[in-house]
């Protein structure tokens, strides 16, 4: 435990490590802003329309999306061709949601077919696939998919330099952490010491966990605060295959499951990238 205290406490000393993770979280802040000023329809009307959605009755819901062409006057974007193009998403999104059952038998009926087509051939990937795909999706027939914001997880979750940046900073944690004794020749003098290659070692492991875990709340967790406050998540507790790119999953989980899941797995896949 000594050893793991004076390793953190040394690593807290870089004060370039923490310049770099600063200006590295500030350039991600905005990058993000910049991607959200790209998207084609304003982030406050997305998240209007599904307001407006959801004050509907649930029987009155398709009739309401059914209706929107017929605004003249565009309220929620401001702009003709963008007012039509989110009410194609929206009506979209909701027809995909209510069609889930059909999308399952889709599947089963796939299936079938490719198994018994005439050239098919059962030594194949794609064979095996078409066999077992329909058990993996059975357990979700019935399940009552909800119409809600997507954008927001979406956002969220799809964030490419955001893993740039991790991937960046874990390689300069490697640095301080190992590289910089090795450059100032102390390294072959904590090995040689007393307990210096288990417990030097295990304390490097320890703390670069910690730090691994640490960014990953630090930049995903920024890139969730960012999302969830221009869309919102909607109903964490509706299934992820409400989410419109999670449609075809076949894991049995909500989108707050999944949203938990995601920043475990970055972790891990960064804990193994900085090992």
């Amino acid at each position: 435990m000594k050893s793991v205290m004076y390793e953190w406490k040394k690593f807290r000393a870089f004060r370039y490590f923490w310049f770099l993770c600063s200006v590295f979280f500030l350039f991600n802040i905005w990058t993000l802003s910049e991607k959200m000023k790209m998207e084609m329809y304003d982030a406050g009307a997305v998240k209007q329309i599904y307001a407006d959605l959801k004050a509907q009755p649930e029987e009155k819901r398709k009739e309401w999306i059914e209706k929107l062409p017929e605004k003249k006057v565009p309220v929620y974007t401001g702009n003709e061709y963008a007012e039509e193009m989110l009410y194609n998403k929206i009506f979209q999104e909701y027809r995909q949601v209510n069609r889930y059952d059909k999308y399952l038998e889709e599947i089963k009926g796939k299936s079938a077919s490719m198994s018994s087509a005439i050239f098919s051939n059962e030594g194949t990937f794609a064979y095996r696939n078409a066999q077992i795909t329909p058990d993996a999706y059975e357990k979700l027939k019935g399940l009552k998919l909800k119409s809600d914001v997507s954008d927001g997880v979406i956002f969220a979750t799809e964030a490419e330099f955001t893993d740039l940046c991790i991937v960046f900073m874990l390689a300069v944690t490697v640095y301080f952490l190992v590289l910089d004794e090795k450059k100032n020749k102390l390294y072959p003098l904590l090995r040689s010491c007393y307990r210096g290659r288990g417990s030097v070692i295990g304390a490097k492991l320890t703390v670069a966990a910690c730090v691994t875990a640490l960014l990953v709340l630090l930049f995903y967790g920024v890139d969730y605060l960012y999302a969830w406050q221009k869309y919102g998540f909607g109903d964490l507790s509706r299934p992820i295959q409400s989410v419109t790119t999670m449609y075809e999953s076949p894991y049995m989980m909500s989108v707050g499951m999944f949203l938990f899941l995601y920043l475990i797995v970055k972790m891990a896949v960064c804990y193994v990238i900085i090992l």
